[in-house]
């Protein structure tokens, strides 16, 4: 995708960004931006409906997965459940790609989306982990 999104931070707080007029938004791509330890999650106008399910995990798990060449970023809501609410997307969707090296690492996930005026407002916030983790993407979790 030859979308360039500019995202202005304040620390873990997103100030202002072009997200909701990018082609990731039209084609209903969250997006992952990682800044001073926190993961911010960006929800497309098409799946804002998500938002909800996202609100039921107490506590989220962001997994970087190599399988084979690919490498994807699965972030599971979790809520105690054996089917938790999760979303799945390559890393071309996020601004970085965590280090395996980074695994246990505790982060903060933030959940964004916008307001009447198209401005970035935070939906959610809870305690996350990042695991790295190399196989299938149907492999356990």
């Amino acid at each position: 995708m030859n979308t360039l999104l500019k995202i202005r931070n304040d620390n873990q707080e997103i100030v202002e960004t072009n997200y909701w007029s990018s082609e990731y938004n039209r084609r209903g791509i969250c997006y992952l931006s990682f800044n001073a330890g926190a993961l911010r999650i960006l929800v497309s106008d098409r799946v804002k409906k998500w938002i909800q399910e996202m609100k039921t995990g107490s506590n989220v798990i962001v997994i970087r997965l190599d399988d084979s060449d690919n490498k994807y970023y699965r972030v599971v809501f979790d809520d105690g459940s054996t089917t938790p609410f999760s979303i799945l997307t390559q890393i071309a969707a996020a601004d970085r790609l965590l280090p395996s090296s980074e695994h246990g690492r505790e982060l903060v996930v933030t959940v964004w989306f916008k307001n009447s005026k198209g401005q970035p407002v935070r939906r959610l916030k809870r305690n996350g982990v990042f695991r790295f983790q190399k196989g299938s993407l149907h492999d356990p979790f």
